[in-house]
């Protein structure tokens, strides 16, 4: 077949399958090519496959996973990081394994901003300096001790219920 391949009516669907049971696969060229293949059974996967370290570029502005009423799953195939860039360099990673990390990293002087209350069962880890901006702000151990290591710089009034022990002077 030479030139474009076309089907349907123009006013209804036009269908393309495969003879019998078998997948049907969309490929450039005759040699070693990416390809994209649609499986045979119901629940069958969908793959886009570059070649070598080709990419697959979605030119839309939303993307969207799932269904109605189920949600969305974006998984990595293999052991490697999920990674979301953007053309400016900002980025969000979520690091393979089960102790994996979740990087935010804002480009030039842009700022991490959370909504709502957050709360952690693990630590938070502050690379640089750490600025909370609100009129209130409560450090609650639950067990254990609240430990300042450096310097503590406040510019209002500092109210301490319970013990407060110091190694240094006030």
């Amino acid at each position: 077949i030479a030139g474009i391949v076309s089907a349907g009516s123009g006013i209804s669907e036009g269908i393309f399958q495969s003879n019998g049971v078998r997948h049907l696969r969309l490929k450039t060229g005759s040699g070693t090519t990416g390809y994209i293949q649609i499986a045979t059974n119901a629940n069958g996967h969908i793959v886009v496959n570059p070649h070598g370290n080709g990419t697959v570029r979605l030119q839309t502005s939303k993307v969207e996973v799932g269904t109605w009423n189920t949600g969305g799953n974006i998984t990595t195939y293999g052991s490697g990081d999920l990674l979301f860039n953007t053309k400016t360099g900002a980025k969000i990673v979520i690091k393979d394994g089960n102790d994996g990390n979740i990087e935010l990293t804002p480009d030039g002087s842009g700022i991490v901003s959370v909504g709502g209350n957050i709360s952690m069962n693990q630590k938070l880890h502050v690379v640089n300096d750490f600025d909370v901006a609100t009129d209130k702000f409560t450090v609650a151990a639950t067990s254990g001790d609240t430990v300042i290591a450096g310097d503590l710089s406040l510019n209002q009034i500092l109210s301490v219920g319970g013990d407060v022990s110091m190694n240094q002077k006030l």
